[in-house]
């Protein structure tokens, strides 16, 4: 039992060993949220501003660094889920439905157009957006060209809201659900297919993304690397200079070199209680939420495990339901489950990613052994987190 319970507690330690909190530099809730609205269902950040989508047509704009509203949004009702993505006076936030693009250059009077095609709003989309220099992408997952839910995505150009691209996977098939996840970057879009590929365990598709570009955009196909039933692989996907990131609805994610292969990230397992929810990657590093542990995972872009990040203490069940990390902002959502509790936290990566205390693996110590005591005498009782 001795020897046991000085392994186990070594072994905790290894992995305390980046397992900390950090103080936010704001802590947001606007207050007054109807029901279903949940303050940090989706976020984006430029690394100045942050949008915070509700999961029901709404989103914030807010200083983070004055914890300033700067902006409320609405869209049509009628969508399930807000996606957004914020690039400077750019915001684009859908639901699934439809999606519209906000001009924040006047924030007295902000502006908003929606997405179009040939003139006419698209519907069925949005359920994932994203923006990058002076193009949109828009994911119509439920787009039925090739058969049912054999998905699409829209590229747009960022001024008027017209769409100049639709795209859709050379081997597109029904239910494939192409375009649940959509990322751009630097003049590329990952696409990800919940069910695409040759296994139909989900494929991340690489396009061209230029508004100039002529001829067959699809660039490259992404497997999941080692097919299993169930995996989902795509679910949420994201993009940045020469990186993916992909994650399964089940639990593993993965993140490679573009013309490179899917590489399992460390902590990953096949097991939806630890599936990330919200998925980011910067220049410099890649950020993973678990809503189910209450957790942030920062990575570097080579793949290693730099910190374990836990939330405030006394927070909201929920912190990491969504993530975005760029320059020296980290944006963490918290559904709270309840509108009332929900949070959005937001941290500068610096003070995330700070050296650990001397005297921290101590106290490490002698929390795991009185842990590890406690499963030998069968009074340690684990809890699921739940969601919402």
């Amino acid at each position: 039992m001795t020897s046991k319970l000085i392994l186990a507690a070594a072994m905790v330690v290894a992995s305390c060993a980046t397992a900390r909190g950090a103080t936010p530099i704001a802590i947001l809730n606007p207050g007054g949220l109807q029901a279903n609205e949940y303050f940090g269902y989706s976020v984006a950040t430029d690394g100045q501003r942050v949008l915070i989508g509700t999961g029901t047509n709404t989103a914030f704009l807010y200083d983070p660094f004055t914890q300033q509203q700067l902006a409320k949004l609405s869209i049509l009702q009628g969508g399930f889920g807000t996606s957004v993505a914020l690039q400077g006076n750019t915001g684009v936030v859908g639901n699934g439905v439809g999606a519209f693009v906000f001009n924040f250059s006047n924030l007295a009077n902000v502006t908003s157009i929606p997405l179009t095609s040939a003139g006419s709003p698209l519907t069925s989309i949005g359920y994932s957006v994203d923006v990058s220099g002076d193009v949109i992408i828009a994911g119509a997952a439920g787009d039925a060209t090739f058969g049912q839910f054999s998905g699409a995505a829209y590229l747009f150009d960022r001024i008027t809201g017209a769409s100049f691209s639709k795209l859709t996977a050379n081997d597109a098939k029904q239910n494939d659900n192409f375009g649940i996840s959509v990322a751009i970057d630097d003049g590329r879009a990952a696409i990800g297919s919940v069910m695409g590929g040759p296994n139909n365990t989900g494929a991340v598709y690489l396009f061209n993304a230029e508004p100039g570009f002529a001829g067959n955009r699809q660039l490259d196909r992404y497997d999941q690397p080692a097919p299993h039933s169930q995996t989902q692989f795509a679910y949420n996907a994201d993009i940045n200079a020469q990186t993916i990131v992909a994650t399964e609805a089940f639990g593993q994610s993965y993140h490679w070199s573009i013309g490179g292969a899917p590489t399992l990230l460390p902590n990953s397992s096949f097991n939806n209680r630890v599936t990330a929810d919200g998925i980011s990657v910067s220049d410099d590093y890649i950020a993973l939420g678990f809503e189910e542990q209450g957790l942030v995972r920062i990575y570097n872009k080579a793949g290693t495990l730099l910190r374990n990040l836990l939330p405030p203490p006394g927070s909201p069940i929920g912190f990491g339901l969504s993530v975005a990390i760029e320059g020296d902002l980290l944006v963490v959502g918290a559904g709270g489950g309840s509108p009332s509790a929900s949070k959005t936290f937001v941290y500068r990566v610096q003070d995330v990613l700070v050296p650990e205390p001397s005297g921290f693996a101590v106290a490490c110590i002698g929390c795991s052994a009185v842990a590890f005591l406690r499963v030998g005498i069968g009074n340690l009782h684990s809890r699921r987190r739940q969601g919402f």
